[in-house]
């Protein structure tokens, strides 16, 4: 199975967002997809809630009124609060604050309904079957977000290695917080435990998820690890 283009996929509902609802041939163009590839594409989107359309009076469609329904789609209110999301001063403000919390308990809270939310975000990309299809998918949604990686297998287990810091121009301390929620967050992706290999704190120019291989394919995915206490966030500096 292959996993399905994240950058492409937030392509189109730009390019929905910006016309207010858009047609299949309407979209095909700017984004350099085969009308077919935009539906199969639109469907999807639509099955995560992303997504909701409006038939095409026939006076307004050039198709004949006997053949296939057009269509329209529009931006569901899901997928609007997604655009608001991406603000890196104000998610990084955000961050220091919740770390600032004196309440630990609302500041796990907080921490947990985050990786939740990540978790809902990124699972539709994630539904390889085997651990190692998984672990590509993982991989290609890094690299979709300018984050290199490379992989080595070490002594029973599967190592990424992240190769930038996508956390860099934050404070030290909470760049490495962020980087356990991302730990934390992969292992739930893969639905294996995922360990700390060498680090970018200790002076190299990389950070290392060890990937505990013989930990997953035993039928569980990740939500149902995090509800046996498989890999907690930790808050490790």
């Amino acid at each position: 199975m292959l996993t399905p283009s994240f950058e492409q996929d937030e392509l189109l509902l730009r390019q929905i967002r910006r016309r207010g609802s858009a047609t299949v041939e309407e979209l095909a163009e700017p984004v350099g997809l085969t009308p077919a590839a935009v539906r199969q594409r639109l469907t999807r989107l639509m099955s995560q809630g992303l997504l909701r359309r409006e038939v095409v009076p026939p006076s307004q469609s050039n198709r004949s009124a006997r053949g296939r329904p057009a269509y329209r789609y529009l931006l569901t209110d899901r997928a609007e609060r997604f655009f608001g999301s991406n603000m890196a001063d104000f998610a990084a403000t955000l961050w220091h604050q919740i770390l600032a919390l004196k309440d630990t308990r609302l500041r796990e809270q907080l921490v947990r309904g985050t990786i939740d939310g990540l978790l809902e975000r990124y699972r539709p990309y994630v539904q390889g079957q085997s651990l190692q299809e998984r672990i590509r998918q993982v991989c290609s949604l890094l690299a979709e977000r300018g984050v290199e990686v490379e992989l080595e297998h070490r002594d029973g287990a599967i190592v990424l290695r992240q190769l930038d810091c996508p956390y860099a121009a934050m404070p030290h301390d909470e760049a490495c917080t962020i980087c356990s929620l991302e730990r934390t967050l992969i292992s739930e992706l893969l639905g294996c435990g995922v360990l700390w290999g060498q680090r970018r704190k200790d002076g190299l120019g990389f950070c290392e998820y060890v990937i505990q291989i013989d930990t997953g394919d035993r039928g569980m995915h990740g939500a149902d690890k995090r509800d046996a206490g498989w890999q907690e966030f930790d808050y490790a500096i």
